[in-house]
């Protein structure tokens, strides 16, 4: 089934509105606003010189592939590839723990909390990598590139091909026989004016 929107806090350049209603499968995207932006911008941690970059940044159990799914999708409108970052990958997976044992509620990060840029999605079990980006960049559909505009909801496909971006990190948590996925985008997307193209 289709996703739909819980909480897109998206801004008026891509105005896309929240489809009301349950649904098996649901999807919400969110980027800090630009005043927010610089300043809580988060750098990535040193790195211990003696950790070989093999072991330290790839993809783990459920979420092998992702990085291949957002970068199929990236390149097919001529946008850079991101890179995985275990940084990202453990902040993902803590606000998706965090929500699981919230009672599996889907919300973002409050605003104005986090320098990276967020989607997450909702399952009623069995979903993968390659179809958790699949539901995301569905909304291709509903984004004119050359307007910059959105008809229904958008902004998780932005997020994904946004040309800034470099860095991803997801993570996965189960409750109740539901998968929360999370994922977060270094630099963040979707800012009022830019296109993410």
């Amino acid at each position: 089934m289709s996703p739909r929107a819980a909480a897109a806090l998206l801004f008026p350049a891509l105005a896309c509105a929240a489809t009301p209603g349950p649904s098996p499968d649901v999807a919400a995207s969110r980027s800090p606003s630009r005043g927010t932006h610089a300043a809580i911008r988060s750098r990535p941690t040193p790195r211990a010189p003696d950790e070989p970059a093999a072991s330290r940044d790839r993809e783990t159990g459920a979420l092998v592939g992702i990085t291949a799914a957002h970068n199929a999708v990236r390149k097919g409108v001529g946008v850079g590839p991101l890179v995985w970052s275990s940084e990202l990958a453990a902040h993902a997976q803590e606000w998706a723990d965090h929500l699981a044992a919230s009672g599996c509620n889907l919300q973002h990060r409050p605003p104005g909390g986090d320098a990276f840029g967020e989607n997450i999605f909702w399952s009623s079990g069995g979903a993968t990598p390659a179809s958790v980006v699949a539901e995301w960049t569905a909304e291709r559909s509903g984004y004119d590139h050359a307007k910059n505009r959105c008809r229904g909801v958008c902004g998780h496909y932005t997020q994904v091909v946004w040309r800034r971006s470099e860095r991803l990190g997801c993570g996965v948590a189960r409750c109740d026989g539901a998968e929360l996925w999370v994922c977060n985008y270094d630099p963040p997307g979707n800012f009022v004016g830019e296109s993410p193209y």
